[in-house]
C-alpha cells in the first residue's frame, strides 16, 4: 500500500509583526513580499537579485531557513558541479537547483533531476564540499523543501542518531576488517552526515553538517 504525503501551504495576507520585523532586519530592501503559512511556520516569498527567495520563520520571529531558487547549475561551485557531473545522475535532466541556508547548519544544495518522457524525479542533497548526502525520490510526492521536511520529528531524530553514538559501530566494523588502511565509513541523513576513517596515526571523525 502506497502512502502519499502532501504538504499544504496556506496563503496569508500578512505575518505577525515580530515575523515581519525579523524579515525586514534580514532583508531591508525586500519588497513585493507574498506571505504563506505552513505547519506553524511563516514564509516570505520575494524576488532579489533576479532569484526567488523563500525565507522561513517560526511564530516567534526566529529565522529557520532560506531557500534561493537558482533554477539551473550556473551558480554551482566548481566542487559541487564536478561532484554532480561525475555522479550517477549526470545524464539526467536538471529541473531545478535550490540553495538552502540554515542558522546553525552548513548550507545544502539540492539538485532536482528527472528523465524525459519518464515520470521519475529525484532530489540530490549536496554539501558545499561536494559530498552527496542523500537522494530523495519525489516522483509521486510533493517536493516542498520547507521546515516541515527538514525539522520534522523523524528528521530531527535521524540527525541526533548520526554522531558519536555510531562511532562505536564504526569502530567495531573497522576492527572486524583488521584495521585496514583507508577504510572509510559514512553515515548520512538529510540534515547531517559524518564519517570515520582509519589512518596510521589513529582515527579521524569528520562532521560534514552540524
Amino acid at each position: 500500500m502506497a502512502l502519499l504525503v502532501v504538504a499544504v501551504s496556506v496563503f496569508a495576507d500578512n505575518a505577525p509583526a515580530k515575523v515581519q520585523t525579523a524579515l525586514k532586519k534580514m532583508y531591508p530592501k525586500a519588497d513585493g513580499i507574498a506571505w504563506s503559512q505552513d505547519g506553524g511556520y511563516y514564509c516570505a516569498d520575494f524576488m532579489m537579485n533576479g532569484y526567488e527567495k523563500n525565507v522561513w520563520f517560526n511564530a516567534q520571529g526566529q529565522w529557520q531557513m532560506t531557500q534561493t531558487e537558482w533554477g539551473d547549475t550556473d551558480e554551482l561551485s566548481a566542487t559541487v558541479y564536478n561532484a554532480y557531473a561525475s555522479g550517477p545522475y549526470s545524464g539526467w535532466q536538471v529541473e531545478d537547483v535550490t540553495y538552502v541556508e540554515f542558522p546553525k547548519w552548513q548550507p545544502i544544495i539540492v539538485i532536482k533531476v528527472g528523465q524525459q518522457n519518464v515520470d521519475i524525479q529525484y532530489q540530490l542533497f549536496y554539501s558545499p564540499n561536494g559530498t552527496l548526502l542523500r537522494t530523495r525520490n519525489v516522483s509521486y510526492m510533493d517536493d516542498i523543501l520547507g521546515p516541515g521536511y527538514f525539522f520534522s520529528g523523524k528528521e530531527r531524530r535521524d540527525s541526533r542518531r548520526i554522531g558519536p553514538r555510531y562511532f562505536f559501530v564504526a569502530f567495531f566494523v573497522l576492527w572486524i576488517y583488521g584495521w585496514m588502511e583507508g577504510v572509510r565509513i559514512s553515515f548520512h541523513s538529510p540534515v547531517n552526515a559524518c564519517s570515520l576513517s582509519h589512518k596510521p596515526n589513529g582515527f579521524s571523525w569528520h562532521q560534514l553538517i552540524n
